[in-house]
């Protein structure tokens, strides 16, 4: 069986297919299944004329994949505006049956161009599910890593190189999926000869000698009896001729073609200065499938570099994806007890190192990590510094599996971390401890509410337009009792982020030479922005953004605001005003309570006491002025309203 499953591989290197060319005895039935124990091919599509078996499913932007140049293309760009537009993208496979498969693996060829580099792991997936059921939006995904490369030329065809389907998914039935996301930039995708193989990565890559344990004459270069080592131990030992084994956290990869990285532990970090596959092959690290953020297992011996520590030559063993779906993080769990410590300086949750702005969670021993970028600003590990970088408003980091009391959370920032920023602690909608203001060389200490200590889950929100950078999390069982009145986060009525609500209206009356409108929706910032700065200069301009008719209930009104370049709160209070009318015609001004200053783009609460209006139906203007001595600009992020 194993002569015969190579004798095809010559198959593979002249690309595969679509279903209907395949010859017996490897055709596959009208549903795009077959008896995958007599075929090495479960399921092909070539796209050469058409997207066959497989649909393009867009969830975001009016695009879809097609066919062009005899391959499946995708890209959100519009060559007559030159405008680069927002798009999410599934190319979806019919269902494919596993379930007489051991194993199986992914393989396919691309061209990917104008793709930003930071984005080549978060917005160009390979996908597997098991509950696809036409829907993509609600079935689990799991990402497979396959290294997507940004190409230079329309002629380089670079390989998918037979990715491995988690054996999770064996013996049952799947569905594999190739997604497109653009956000800032709108790359071109093209892909040709998709097919799904029975059998691994080991059987039919050809950059791994067709089997990942033994060398060309069948001996692993891999030693059963290495000593396995902590980083720090392996450098103390510093023996140049005695191979140890190591674990650790990929770093930034330096050079994908021989394996040139850092690997971080709890004890520290090392370099690597050449990754030989297991059958001692050098140059061929990319076909080992390691990424950044990954936990890989290396054998070496020690050598110093002028002041640099490194495991020269490295022989791989093994590694985990570090997405946390295939067990992928740190080996070494926190204890349990008084005090738990998470040290996001050795990244302890093995978080990727590239920035990502969508959800993905990370593990720990028993513990979870859970991270969500802001829109302009994502999260990574920063392999450089040792922090974690969380991004701006709207960016947060979850902590799950406490199954004590959390009594206290200590929060150690960097000396590059913005003293600006602001940041509490969450259960749910509820903030159950005092915001803080300033990560910047410092611990902040948050006392959690006596009734939230044992939710075992909690979250840490950035509340502000700047990034927090985070070497440690410390966790207390006890602490002093803490007199915080939880405070419900409540929904917004209207929410400024992408467009204006519906029944708002902007109404100037007075404009700066050639501006449009005082009022604007700042899609980058998510608010709506009120400005007379115009054209390099200071200028007079009133304009009034006002809501809809609300009948008042409870008497509310929060609003989300921002204030900079009043110079004082006392100009903010007189060119920023918030009135009310209950005719549409007579305005009254409001009485605020109002922490943002005027002076900085941070975000706070502003509220008024609407009692006096309940059961009125009542509409609130938010009334912008400027002169030629003060032209500062005010965003609104929400507002609630009953």
């Amino acid at each position: 069986m194993k002569k015969y499953i190579l004798s095809i591989l010559s198959i593979a290197a002249m690309g595969l297919t679509a279903c209907e060319d395949v010859p017996a005895p490897y055709e596959l039935n009208e549903n795009g299944t077959t008896d995958p124990t007599d075929s090495p091919v479960i399921f092909s599509e070539e796209f050469a004329s058409s997207l066959g078996k497989c649909s393009s499913v867009a969830t975001t932007g009016d695009y879809n994949w097609v066919i062009d140049y005899s391959c499946a293309k995708i890209t959100s760009y519009d060559s007559e505006t030159k405008t680069n537009n927002a798009a999410d993208v599934w190319l979806v496979s019919p269902q494919i049956d596993l379930t007489e498969v051991d194993s199986a693996c992914i393989y396919f060829k691309y061209i990917l161009r104008y793709a930003n580099e930071s984005e080549l792991s978060t917005n160009y997936l390979l996908c597997v599910s098991n509950n696809y059921e036409g829907d993509v939006t609600t079935a689990t995904w799991q990402t497979l890593s396959f290294g997507a490369t940004n190409g230079s030329d329309w002629n380089t065809w670079y390989e998918c190189d037979y990715v491995d389907i988690p054996q999770s998914y064996m013996g049952g039935n799947v569905t594999v999926a190739i997604r497109y996301i653009a956000k800032n930039k709108a790359a071109t995708w093209e892909v040709k000869n998709f097919a799904v193989y029975n059998g691994s990565h080991a059987t039919y890559s050809t950059n791994s000698s067709n089997n990942n344990n033994n060398d060309d004459n069948g001996d692993s270069k891999v030693k059963d009896d290495a000593e396995q080592l902590t980083i720090a131990e392996f450098i103390s030992r510093a023996d140049a001729s005695t191979v140890y084994q190591v674990t650790g956290v990929v770093g930034t990869v330096k050079n994908d073609k021989y394996g040139n990285y850092d690997i971080t532990d709890a004890t520290g970090s090392i370099t690597i200065y050449g990754t030989h596959t297991s059958t001692g092959e050098a140059q061929k690290f990319s076909s080992l499938g390691v990424s950044e953020g990954d936990t890989i297992t290396l054998q070496g011996t020690y050598t110093l570099y002028n002041t640099t520590h490194e495991i020269k030559d490295a022989i791989y063993v093994s590694h985990k994806k570090g997405n946390g779906s295939t067990g992928g993080g740190s080996t070494v769990a926190p204890e349990d007890g008084d005090v738990i410590t998470f040290d996001f300086s050795a990244n302890c949750f093995n978080i990727t190192t590239t920035k990502a702005y969508e959800e993905a969670s990370f593990t720990y021993g028993n513990y979870t990590c859970t991270c969500v970028g802001s829109s302009d600003a994502g999260y990574y590990f920063n392999s450089s510094d040792k922090y974690l970088m969380l991004g701006k408003q709207g960016a947060s980091m979850t902590l799950s599996g406490f199954t004590g009391t959390v009594a206290k959370i200590e929060i150690v920032g960097t000396a590059k971390a913005s003293a600006a920023v602001l940041q509490n602690i969450y259960v749910g909608d509820v903030a159950v401890s005092t915001e803080t203001k300033g990560a910047q060389n410092v611990t902040n200490s948050y006392l959690i509410a006596d009734d939230y200590r044992n939710a075992g889950t909690y979250t840490l929100k950035v509340n502000s337009k700047h990034n927090t950078q985070i070497t440690k999390i410390i966790i207390y069982s006890t602490a002093e009792s803490s007199s915080t009145t939880p405070e419900v986060e409540e929904t917004p009525t209207y929410s400024f982020k992408a467009s204006l609500p519906d029944g708002w209206k902007i109404s100037n009356v007075t404009l700066p030479s050639g501006v449009e409108s005082v009022w604007n929706i700042d899609t980058k910032y998510e608010c709506a922005k009120g400005t007379g700065y115009a054209n390099s200069s200071k200028n007079a301009a009133e304009g009034w953004l006002i809501s809809p008719s609300v009948t008042i209930s409870e008497g509310v009104l929060k609003i989300v605001e921002c204030g900079n370049y009043f110079t004082t709160s006392e100009n903010y209070a007189k060119y920023a005003a918030v009135k009310i009318s209950t005719d549409g015609t007579s305005w009254t001004d409001l009485s605020l309570t109002r922490t943002a200053t005027g002076t900085a783009f941070n975000f706070a609460t502003t509220t008024a006491d609407l009692t006096a209006y309940k059961g009125q139906s009542v509409q609130i203007a938010f009334v912008y002025t400027s002169d030629t001595e003060i032209a500062g600009t005010w965003e609104i992020q929400s507002v609630t309203l009953k």
